[in-house]
């Protein structure tokens, strides 16, 4: 039997076969069944990426490779162009490759190495078509094993590298929270005073204690540096969410039977609460200016209200499901939504006018966050991606595929340099977005 040499790898090839079967390449004639090299390297070099340099990604920083494509004359909050930029989800992508193994099924085992050669490119396609702002953006900092279970929540303290992160296992028998330094690890302690999984933890502004709750139905204040537990709330159902006013005086929490409780964090007593919303609450935040208070529900809306009213000053009703995370801009001025629609909305607190709908991921929101110094928006979704965008801006500004499963939970670093984020296999990881 006749055998040839492949171009590109050496390999020697039967005469008779179209392609390689160690690097894929088509060595067969090009012409056979209107068949072409292009049309099975496609995915891996996508339009526009020719004059681009490469950094590495969060993955392959790891492992020290470098093939993330990036656009070089790219600078850091310019306006987007005018021409809509394409989106592309991971979603389309393989299945886009499910089509091009159905063509070139007619090869047999050659057909199946090709469908694994064209997902593995359709992988480094997606990574190389994110926009990226800065070369060191994505870069991983440090990998926390938060504890048994999934992470359900992060917090950053707003006055250190201190890290709180919640985690509890399957059977809600028990949570953790661990409280440790966000580039160590070192300094790890552990506040293990709930009896179900915690559901939420939160620093105060001021930096000195720590508010925790979840599915044992309390609420628990406790010393950031001792760990000893100063006050403790009973409620009627789980905790999904609480968030402290700016001057550490009052507590929210956002509760499943539909209410938001508020707690005066001096004397231990209930202040007020909300019963606005028809289904359940499940994430609650205090405007930075102490004026208002945001709570998004299950019934599809977000309501802004204060302590001295008894019904909602406005609600945004543009969500078309579940409203699953929600949080301030550093001037109080506007509120970014995520929700089971899966898409993030920015929109005016004052007037409830919508500025931004971003579309791009494919799972239900998990998290929302802004960052302190209000440039950017993080968001993480079912889909197991972490979006950066730009208020300013229509579409994402770069996409962290975090190795792990599904991302839970965000937050910021006080400098808004890096994120920290809760994933459902246990782990936190802190990584650069800036």
């Amino acid at each position: 039997m006749e055998h040839r040499t492949c171009k590109k790898c050496g390999e020697a090839v039967d005469s008779n076969a179209t392609f390689c079967g160690k690097c894929g390449l088509l060595v067969g004639d090009s012409n056979r069944e209107g068949t072409t090299e292009q049309s099975l390297i496609i995915l891996a070099q996508p339009t526009g990426t020719q004059n681009r340099r490469s950094i590495s990604s969060p993955q392959q920083h790891i492992a020290g490779a470098t093939t993330f494509p990036v656009d070089s004359s790219a600078a850091p909050h310019t306006p987007f162009p005018q021409e809509q930029p394409r989106r592309h989800s991971r979603r389309s992508a393989l299945a886009w490759c499910g089509a091009t193994a159905l063509f070139l099924g007619a090869g047999g085992s050659v057909a199946y190495f090709q469908r694994d050669t064209l997902l593995r490119r359709a992988q480094t396609w997606l990574h190389s078509t994110t926009t990226q702002t800065h070369p060191g953006i994505g870069t991983l900092r440090y990998r926390y094993l938060g504890g048994e279970g999934s992470v359900g929540s992060v917090s950053w303290s707003p006055t250190s590298s201190r890290i709180a992160s919640a985690a509890g296992p399957q059977d809600l028998k028990g949570g953790h929270i661990h409280v440790w330094d966000a580039f160590t690890g070192q300094n790890d302690q552990v506040y293990a005073r709930h009896t179900k999984n915690v559901q939420t933890v939160a620093w105060s502004p001021d930096g000195k204690f720590l508010a925790s709750a979840g599915s044992d139905n309390t609420v628990r204040i406790w010393d950031a540096h001792s760990l000893r537990t100063l006050q403790v709330w009973h409620t009627s159902d789980t905790i999904w969410e609480v968030s402290w006013s700016p001057g550490s005086d009052f507590l929210a929490a956002a509760i499943n039977d539909g209410t938001v409780n508020i707690w005066n964090t001096q004397s231990g007593r209930s202040a007020y609460t909300y019963r606005g919303h028809q289904d359940v609450v499940y994430s609650v935040a205090w405007s930075p200016d102490g004026g208002k208070i945001a709570s998004g529900s299950w019934d599809h809306t977000v309501h802004i209200w204060d302590l001295d009213a008894d019904h909602a000053a406005s609600i945004y009703t543009e969500h078309d499901n579940k409203v699953t995370a929600i949080a301030w801009s550093n001037d109080s001025a506007f509120i970014v939504s995520g929700s089971s629609d899966t898409t993030v909305q920015v929109w005016n607190a004052a007037t409830g006018q919508t500025r931004q709908v971003y579309r791009e991921h494919n799972g239900v929101i998990q998290s929302v966050a802004w960052s302190p110094d209000g440039r950017q928006i993080v968001s993480s979704s079912a889909d197991n991606t972490v979006k950066l965008w730009d208020p300013t801006r229509s579409a994402s500004t770069y996409t962290y595929l975090p190795e792990g499963l599904t991302p839970w939970t965000l937050a910021w670093s006080p400098d808004s340099k890096f994120v920290a984020t809760g994933l459902l296999d246990g782990h936190v990881q802190v990584w650069q977005a800036r």
